[in-house]
């Protein structure tokens, strides 16, 4: 007795149609991968940019400082400590309008059995 098997055309449909349905659902997937691939590398390009902007930004600031101490302007250095704190609201305030706000996932109570 032989154990062989014989297809028809239909079962070859069917793998088919559920080949294609796979391959389908993997293109779409990786379609939305790419996307968010794409965001997160300009999140973090925006943010290198601001980063940018902060180390200039100090740097700017110690270096104002600095001639301000050598000279011994009084007036200079008030105008400066002015700016350092006008500046560090700003950023906090930047950095508290683009955190997202923290998100809790709710606890599933366990069920007895």
């Amino acid at each position: 007795m032989s154990d062989r098997h014989h297809h028809t055309g239909r079962e070859d449909e069917g793998d088919s149609d559920w080949l294609r349905s796979a391959l389908s659902t993997i293109n779409r997937k990786l379609d939305t991968i790419m996307t968010t691939l794409a965001d997160i590398s300009a999140a973090v390009a925006a943010e290198q940019t601001v980063q940018a902007s902060v180390i200039t930004l100090l740097e700017t600031l110690s270096a104002d400082l600095t001639a301000a101490l050598a000279s011994g302007d009084q007036t200079a250095m008030e105008a400066i400590v002015t700016q350092i704190d006008t500046n560090a609201a700003a950023l906090a305030s930047a950095v508290t309008a683009n955190t997202p706000a923290a998100t809790t996932t709710p606890t599933v109570p366990a069920t007895g059995s």
